[in-house]
C-alpha cells in the first residue's frame, strides 16, 4: 500500500513538474512575443532609415512612381541596384505617390508578407501536427 502511493506521488510530482516548467516557458514566450510586437510597432512607427537599404529601396520606388524604368540596363548616368523583385516596387509605388515618401509602407508590407509567409506555414503543418 506505502509502495503504491509512494509511486502515485512521485508520478504526480513529475506531472507538476513538467506543468510548472510548461508554464514558465509559455510565460517567456508570451513575454518575448510582447517584446517582438513592441519593437515591430516602434521599427514601423520610426521616421528615418533603419536599415541600409532602406533609403534605396525609397529611392527606387519614388523613380518608378515618377515613371523610370528601374531595371533598365546600366548607363554611366545612372545605375540602380533594384534588390526585389517588380512586385515589391509595384505594390510601394501606389501608396507613395498617394501619401509621399514614407519608410512606414516598404515596412508595413514587410511585415504583411512576413505573418503571411507564418500563416502559409502553419497552414501547412497544422494538418501533420495533428493537435498537440
Amino acid at each position: 500500500m506505502k509502495t503504491e502511493k509512494l509511486v502515485f506521488s512521485s508520478r504526480l510530482s513529475g506531472v507538476s513538474l513538467i506543468l510548472m516548467l510548461g508554464a514558465i516557458l509559455a510565460g517567456l514566450l508570451l513575454f518575448r512575443i510582447n517584446l517582438l510586437a513592441l519593437r515591430m510597432v516602434e521599427t514601423t512607427r520610426y521616421p528615418y532609415q533603419y536599415d541600409p537599404t532602406e533609403g534605396i529601396i525609397l529611392s527606387e520606388v519614388r523613380l518608378l512612381a515618377d515613371g523610370v524604368n528601374i531595371y533598365a540596363p546600366f548607363t554611366p548616368d545612372q545605375f540602380i541596384s533594384a534588390p526585389y523583385t517588380p512586385l515589391y516596387y509595384m505594390l510601394l509605388t501606389p501608396p507613395m505617390k498617394l501619401f509621399g515618401p514614407s519608410f512606414t509602407w516598404g515596412r508595413l508590407l514587410a511585415l504583411a508578407a512576413a505573418l503571411a509567409i507564418a500563416g502559409l506555414i502553419w497552414a501547412l503543418l497544422a494538418p501533420r501536427l495533428g493537435r498537440w
